[in-house]
């Protein structure tokens, strides 16, 4: 083989190298493309979804009048109350003020981390009659389909943000669904979400949306109580340092996927949680 075939040989040889390395990263921007399309179709399902939550199917000009009301009606009150607190005005006055605004909000989203209070939250709320209280996480189990949730549990086990939002996305709209028609039927009846997912909560545009967290030294007592509980039902110690390092990950993986500028709500015990939501939500505790 002479020099010239030699060279003609390595750049066909070069030349195809480069074409495979080409289109396998064309494959892989296609398919990044494809997921983020998935996922902003998602985002702007759980947006129409919302306006119809709102809009309602039967009567959607009134109701969008009403939606718009209260809008209009918000954005009064906080000027009025901007300018009360400007101006040093009467503090009966501006709570009375606050109250108005919490009343013309509908649904309000909690967000806490694993073992935060959700569960105790719904059983501490379940007698009030003001608000219906939703655990996500809680009805996903019950209302999505087996392989709905593996995709969630597959994305949660990777620690893969994105497919774990577009996964937790898709279970949650089915429960936003489940209960429309319960909403409908109650026009005065207002919501309180309790999710665990970040993500899913800032699609909520809407609502007003708070982050809560256990401080640190009370996280240390809800893991001494899970290995308390652990051992009661006659656990090993393997089993309850991987419940503990669960726990761990689990609460950090919250804190990371949270806005670095993000107000987050502290509190040191569940009282104090019962407490702050009950404030914020203007319900009052009855014996």
């Amino acid at each position: 083989m002479s020099y010239h075939d030699i060279v003609k040989e390595l750049i066909k040889k070069r030349a195809k190298a480069e074409t495979g390395v080409y289109n396998t990263r064309m494959k892989e921007i296609a398919t990044e493309r494809a997921t983020k399309e998935k996922f902003r179709r998602q985002n702007k399902e759980a947006e129409i979804g919302e306006e119809m939550f709102e809009d309602g199917t039967y009567e959607p000009l009134g109701e969008r009048i009403s939606t718009s009301k209260a809008r209009d009606g918000l954005r009064h009150l906080a000027q009025v109350l901007v300018s009360l607190i400007h101006k040093g005005g009467n503090q009966k006055e501006a709570v009375s003020v606050a109250n108005q605004m919490k009343n013309l909000i509908k649904k309000h989203v909690l967000v806490l981390p694993s073992k935060g209070g959700k569960s105790l939250m719904l059983n501490k709320l379940s007698s009030q009659k003001q608000y219906m209280v939703i655990d996500l996480d809680d009805y996903m189990r019950t209302l999505c389909k087996r392989d709905m949730l593996e995709r969630l549990s597959e994305a949660r086990r990777t620690n893969s943000t994105l497919m774990e939002a577009i996964a937790y996305t898709e279970c949650a709209n089915v429960v936003l669904e489940h209960v429309k028609g319960q909403i409908k039927a109650n026009k005065s009846l207002q919501v309180l979400f309790l999710t665990s997912c970040w993500a899913w909560a800032q699609q909520r545009k809407r609502d007003a949306v708070v982050m809560a967290c256990p401080s640190k030294e009370f996280f240390e007592e809800i893991l001494t109580a899970e290995e308390k509980r652990i051992k009661d039902n006659y656990g090993t110690d393997a089993e309850v340092l991987t419940a503990r390092e669960g726990l761990r990950v689990s609460r950090q993986d919250f804190l990371e996927s949270l806005p670095t500028d993000a107000e987050i709500a502290i509190y040191s015990s569940y009282d104090e949680l019962e407490k702050m939501v009950r404030e914020r939500l203007a319900i009052v505790k009855t014996l």
